[in-house]
Formats: C-alpha cells, structure tokens, sequence
C-alpha cells in the first residue's frame, strides 16, 4: 500500500476520502438483490440498516394501511433491490397525500344546518 491509499473498500473507502457512501453503490440491475446494508445506502443519509429490516418486517403506518418494504430471506439474511425500495418510497410518498381537498361541510355538519333551518334557527 503506497502513501495516501485507503485501506478500506467500498462504502467505507468512500467515507474515507471524505465522500458520500451512496455514491459508491453501483446497481447493474434495477432488480438485483441487495443486502440490507446496501439497501440502506438508497435511503437518505444517515439511514440505519435497522432501520430498514424495520420496513421489511413491521412496514410505515400510513392512512391507507401498512405499506412493506418488499424482501426476501436468501441464506438468513434479508435481500431486497433498488426497484423495492423505489416502489417502497412511491407507495409511502403517495399514501400520505390528499387525494382530495377536505370538503367545506361534512356530512353531519350538514346534516345539522338542515336540522337548524328546518326549525327556524338558519
């Protein structure tokens, strides 16, 4: 090893030249398997591979229900790929937006102002 080189590799050699580890991972194939540690790495900064075996079995509570990160067990060991982990995040992404504006009254508020005006106070 000469003066300067790292010795580490992948993921840590990138964090060692002061790098960012994500930028070292390098998906051939949308559906490739990938480790949790791997998989970790298309999250945000920061992400613990926890953090993500928590996706694949407990899954996001979002107002349509849970959403799962989609995985696989392969020798013990959880493998997921880069196209779950978009699906992942879209699903997550779009369960927590509107699908529509809250309405001005709801039913039983109407409910109530016909009541109201039926008799006499509207």
């Amino acid at each position: 090893m000469h003066f300067g080189a790292s010795p580490y590799k992948g993921a840590m050699a990138a964090a060692h030249r002061g790098g960012r580890a994500e930028e070292e991972l390098e998906v051939a194939e949308p559906e490739a398997p990938l480790t949790v540690a791997q998989a970790a790495k298309l999250y945000p900064r920061g992400t613990h591979v926890s953090t993500v075996i928590r996706h694949i079995t407990k899954g996001v509570r979002t107002p349509g229900g849970v959403v799962r990160l989609e995985a696989s067990r392969m020798g013990g060991r959880w493998t997921t790929t880069a196209a779950a982990v978009e699906r992942f995040r879209s699903a997550c992404t779009t369960a927590r937006m509107p699908t529509s504006p809250p309405s001005a009254r709801t039913t039983t508020q109407a409910q109530v102002a016909a009541h109201l005006d039926a008799i006499g106070f509207g």
